[in-house]
């Protein structure tokens, strides 16, 4: 099994993910989790996966799930993943990342 590294970002990520949903179900917010988790083993055991698609941030892949982005990079030898962001679809990804230190 891959090994995921989850970034303090993304750690703030789920939980505001979750806040937001059990705002109205919290089952459904960990539901919800529950299948981004999912989402996540699958690219902790084939890293390589996701796309490639931010020419200003090397080595960051993305894949879809949810209406998120998982936003990730491989680990050394593609052990697994470090996770570096979980944001919508919707929003303005280079802004965020352009965030991260």
């Amino acid at each position: 099994m891959g090994r995921i590294v989850r970034r303090p970002a993304a750690r703030a990520d789920l939980e505001a993910i979750w806040s937001y949903i059990a705002a109205d179900d919290p089952e459904r917010a960990t539901a919800f989790l529950r299948a981004l988790e999912r989402r996540t083993l699958v690219l902790a055991e084939n890293p390589r996966l996701g796309p490639a698609r931010f020419p200003n941030f090397p080595g960051l892949r993305c894949f879809s799930a949810e209406g998120y982005l998982i936003i990730y990079r491989p680990l050394p030898e593609e052990t697994g993943i470090e996770l570096v962001r979980l944001i919508h679809g919707a929003r303005d990804l280079e802004a965020l990342l352009s965030e991260m230190d």
